[in-house]
């Protein structure tokens, strides 16, 4: 009998994964990754495997979480940039440490309750990571940093499912968490504040400095790099008979750019450290839908390939994409490569 790890956070969609992986006769053990100070979820997880009937167990990957996510969150927002944590947490923990995990066992396969599908590719004898077949869910945009090869030893059970269908399943099961809240986007922030808890942890990116505009003309003073987004309205305090958005944020001088509405449109970024998912799609002849937010709507563009550095051109114009987001290329309903836009 194959062996499945099981991802589980003490949600209901790691719950219901565990129970449809058993279904398909996989023989199923849960591990839950403490990260900051989810014992509650890890004990929600026991319950659920209890359950099930199935072995469940822990790791403490505090430090790695810390080193390969919090850290780096911090440091991206002190440098004036606007980085993805969920992007960091599936490349370096759920798929670095907890996939080593699987190997290490003995496991066959890790399964995690993403809303996403792989779909083998036999005339490449290779695995394709593909957006979930409802769009409302889909996860693939936070998924395209892992390792390709990594696809051929994990499973998505709920990429075919639709978030109500997942509750339901749990309660048939009788999963106390059936109706358990959806999670905040970032765990590690509770209050949602997150330039609280940067400039806290962090030493740059709050000083005060000054507003600009494209011409380099002084509007006013700014309260520190972290306490603004690119493409934000609200909050700014400038005096105008047109709304000032944030253009840009620069780290050189500790200048954050404003502008009107309109100079908030471009069709054209570039993208660094690109991941590649599906070398055979990848070409500048080909045509892609992009994202630059995760759950934003695809954009068709073009692009032109330079090196360890991709120049993406959309078809209409798009707002400005803040740097140190990352950027998902897709042909069709698959994850072609991403990257970081600079």
């Amino acid at each position: 009998m194959p062996k499945a790890l099981v991802a589980m956070s003490g949600g209901v969609d790691s719950a219901a994964s565990a129970l449809l992986m058993k279904q398909k006769g996989y023989d199923v053990c849960g591990v839950t990754l403490i990260l900051d100070s989810n014992f509650d979820d890890a004990q929600g997880a026991g319950v659920i495997a209890d359950k099930l009937g199935i072995q469940h167990y822990c790791i403490d990957a505090s430090a790695s979480f810390k080193s390969g996510v919090i850290d780096r969150f911090i440091s991206e927002y002190c440098a004036g940039r606007t980085p993805n944590p969920c992007i960091d947490c599936n490349k370096n923990i759920k798929f670095g440490v907890l996939y080593d995990e699987m190997l290490a066992k003995g496991f066959d396969i890790l399964a995690t309750g993403h809303y996403a599908r792989i779909i083998w590719d036999a005339e490449y004898d290779e695995p394709r990571l593909c957006t979930a077949a409802y769009a409302e869910k889909d996860q693939s945009y936070v998924l395209y940093s892992v390792d390709r090869e990594k696809f051929r030893n994990v499973a998505f059970p709920l990429g075919e499912k639709t978030k109500d269908e997942v509750r339901a399943i749990a309660k048939t099961a009788g999963f106390e968490n059936h109706a358990k809240p959806e999670s905040q986007d970032i765990c590690f922030i509770k209050d949602g504040d997150y330039a609280s808890f940067v400039a806290e942890n962090g030493s740059d990116g709050t000083s005060a400095g000054d507003f600009c505009d494209r011409q380099g003309n002084v509007l006013g003073r700014h309260k520190g790099l972290i306490n603004y987004t690119v493409g934000q309205r609200r909050g700014l305090g400038i005096p105008s008979t047109e709304s000032y958005y944030v253009l840009e944020k620069r780290h050189c001088d500790n200048t954050v750019v404003l502008g009107y509405k309109n100079e908030l449109m471009t069709s054209f970024f570039a993208v660094k450290c690109i991941n590649v998912l599906c070398p055979s799609l990848f070409s500048e002849d080909k045509k892609y839908t992009v994202r630059t937010r995760y759950h934003q709507k695809e954009t068709p563009c073009s692009i032109q390939i330079d090196h360890n550095t991709v120049k993406v051109y959309t078809d209409t114009d798009i707002r400005i994409p803040a740097p140190g987001q990352s950027a998902v290329l897709y042909y069709g309903d698959i994850v072609v490569a991403g990257g970081i836009i600079f």
